[in-house]
């Protein structure tokens, strides 16, 4: 295959593409893509502020469609949005999809993710475009480029596209989301370059949890004022939203926490705290938790609410903060 040297032809073709599975998704033959973002509560205006489309089951519509627009067979496979079988067969790559497109910060279309909308025989739920010229996934956010038109200086990284578009539905328009794989560097780089602070509400399992954490540190690394929400295990934002509303979802912001308390909350629920044993272990970890702090501050106020919380002494806290402070310093904080 030729590599273009026009980088602008992928981006027409990717235009052309959205375009595509846009006019697709209003024709008589997706009325099951229809009813799948109905039944996700997925409304009309945000159908067209996302310029989300369908595809269909066919195996080469969107090909057919492209080269009838003047695009060559080597341009199209660049794409990533086009395949070619070993029998020499042209084909598309997404295929029975809802189609989601994926814009730069300036608004171009540069990928797309496309969501199964029937059942089928193992393919994946959801399917990405292949990285290409000018798509690089570790570089790109989902809905960045619509809060990016946005003077608001809090943003809320949420982990997948129906978040942002759901919480968007309901007038939280500073979302944005990864595309389905880990946060990167680059990702927070962005990020910085867009906000002042940073709200991570990611799903309520483990690895929502797991993910948290790790956000956290990627976010304070890159120099932004993060804080975190907790979202009961059982749900994602979507689903949070849509069943208690923007009010709750408010006050979750409210109650968003600093990596410190964020990481003695994560603690706390690890213990599930029945007895002196379990007291005991949890007040060993959250004092070496604390003891990691540069704020002391921070430390004292929590030490004290933990105190009061158990019913143990303040000063008694305090001490064991420090002894491990000293540990720390003796030994290194990778050491103790």
């Amino acid at each position: 295959m030729k590599e273009t040297n026009n980088i602008a032809v992928l981006y027409e073709i990717h235009n052309e593409a959205a375009k595509f599975y846009q006019t697709y998704l209003q024709s008589k033959n997706a009325i099951e893509a229809r009813q799948y973002l109905n039944e996700r509560k997925i409304d009309e205006d945000a159908i067209r502020v996302f310029s989300i489309g369908a595809s269909s089951s066919g195996w080469d519509d969107l090909y057919q469609h492209l080269r009838g627009k003047g695009f060559s067979d080597d341009d199209l496979l660049e794409s990533g949005l086009i395949g070619k079988s070993q029998s020499g067969r042209y084909y598309d790559h997404f295929r029975g999809r809802i189609m989601f497109p994926i814009h730069n910060v300036f608004g171009q279309v540069v990928s797309f993710t496309g969501r199964l909308y029937q059942d089928t025989d193992g393919s994946p739920k959801y399917l990405n475009s292949p990285e290409s010229a000018i798509f690089k996934k570790r570089e790109v956010l989902y809905g960045l480029h619509l809060s990016a038109q946005w003077s608001q200086n809090v943003l809320i990284l949420v982990e997948g596209t129906l978040d942002v578009i759901a919480l968007r539905q309901a007038g939280f328009c500073n979302v944005a989301a990864p595309l389905g794989t880990a946060l990167t560097e680059e990702q927070f780089t962005l990020l910085a370059q867009h906000t002042k602070e940073l709200i991570i509400c990611f799903d309520g399992d483990e690895a929502g949890e797991r993910a948290t954490r790790r956000a956290l540190d990627m976010a304070t690394s890159a120099g932004l004022k993060v804080r975190a929400v907790t979202l009961p295990q059982w749900c994602d934002p979507m689903e949070f939203i849509q069943k208690y509303g923007a009010g709750a979802f408010s006050d979750l912001l409210v109650a968003s926490q600093t990596p410190l308390a964020y990481e003695l909350s994560a603690a706390e629920k690890a213990y599930i705290i029945k007895n002196d044993e379990n007291l005991i272990q949890f007040l060993q970890t959250s004092a070496k938790i604390l003891a990691k702090s540069e704020s002391r501050v921070a430390v004292d106020v929590h030490a004290g609410s933990i105190a009061q919380k158990y019913g143990i002494s303040k000063d008694v806290m305090l001490s064991e903060i420090n002894r491990y402070r000293r540990k720390m310093k003796r030994r290194g904080p990778d050491n103790e």
